[in-house]
């Protein structure tokens, strides 16, 4: 069954994407009408956000709940409860534990 689809090989690079920037305009009508749209939503939000007392805590939890999703793909399953009052335990919240594992051993 041939589905038109190359082999993937991992140790050969894919280099048939097409050549920047492309010939084609992307700057269409259509898209710069979204423009407008998505750069409303984007002030909303902006507004929304000066009404958190703690700021930092929303953008702190966004690692967690990065790690809490990339530790489902390995089969470890948590709620976000669990990871936050972990994550409290231990004290590795914050801005200066990102980047690490994507939960702690033991953590399930």
């Amino acid at each position: 069954m041939n589905t038109g689809v190359a082999k993937w090989l991992p140790n050969r690079p894919y280099n048939d994407l097409p050549r920047l920037p492309p010939r084609v305009n992307v700057e269409t009508r259509a898209v710069l009408k979204q423009c407008i749209t998505a750069r409303a939503a984007l002030g909303e939000l902006k507004q929304a956000a000066k009404l958190i007392p703690n700021q930092a805590m929303l953008i702190n939890t966004l690692p967690l709940l990065e790690a809490r999703a990339s530790s489902e793909i390995e089969n470890i399953v948590t709620t976000t409860d669990k990871a936050v009052s972990q994550c409290r335990e231990r004290r590795t919240c914050g801005p200066r534990h990102q980047g690490g594992a994507a939960l702690p051993a033991g953590f399930v």
